[in-house]
């Protein structure tokens, strides 16, 4: 595929810290932030959590270009039921992220059906209940595009590194100026 990710280990540290620990473990890029309480992740519905990217960033030309790497699954965030089929999951992870040089492809090649799931479903795939939670609250990086309210985890990753820390005049930009540009890019394009 030519793209290689740096990020290899994460199946590795997932597994070392099931091994560890018997409880609902949640992986976070190290540019993610957590910004309000996990509550509504916890339950035994699923063995592994992901998040799902918004469908309109699956029509940007970028996406379309690199769909083979980035799917409909975004890997900065990921939730780990202590169940045995989320240990085989993580197993099989492991492997694939080797075989593949990427944990990001491996992880949409694992968790990806045929289709685009719907938010808070959940898919069994190879015996694994795979549940699809939304980016938008749980690994928002949409700051040029909206901004949500309910936002759980956030997630500043390439293009919008730059609005880490998140702080007062950042969140008055996203609520403020965001909308407005956007309506302004809008009324160009017509």
């Amino acid at each position: 595929n030519g793209y290689k990710s740096k990020s290899l280990f994460k199946p590795s540290m997932v597994k070392t810290c099931m091994d560890e620990y018997n409880d609902l473990i949640t992986y976070l890029d190290g540019d993610a932030q957590l910004c309000g309480n996990l509550n509504e992740v916890e339950g035994d519905d699923f063995d592994i959590g992901v998040t799902l990217r918004e469908s309109d960033e699956l029509e940007s030309e970028w996406h379309q270009e690199h769909m083979e790497i980035v799917k409909y699954i975004n890997a900065g965030v990921i939730f780990f039921n202590p169940t045995p089929a989320a240990r085989s999951f993580v197993d099989e992870w492991l492997k694939c992220t080797e075989e593949m040089g990427n944990d990001q492809m491996a992880l949409n090649k694992l968790t990806c059906p045929e289709h685009y799931p719907e938010a808070n479903s959940i898919s069994t795939i190879s015996g694994v209940r795979i549940k699809y939670f939304p980016c938008a609250q749980f690994n928002y990086y949409y700051f040029e595009e909206k901004y949500e309210p309910n936002i759980k985890i956030m997630h500043f990753k390439g293009p919008v590194r730059h609005f880490y820390p998140f702080n007062k005049t950042k969140r008055l930009y996203c609520r403020l100026v965001v909308p407005i540009k956007n309506k302004i890019r809008r009324l160009v394009q017509f």
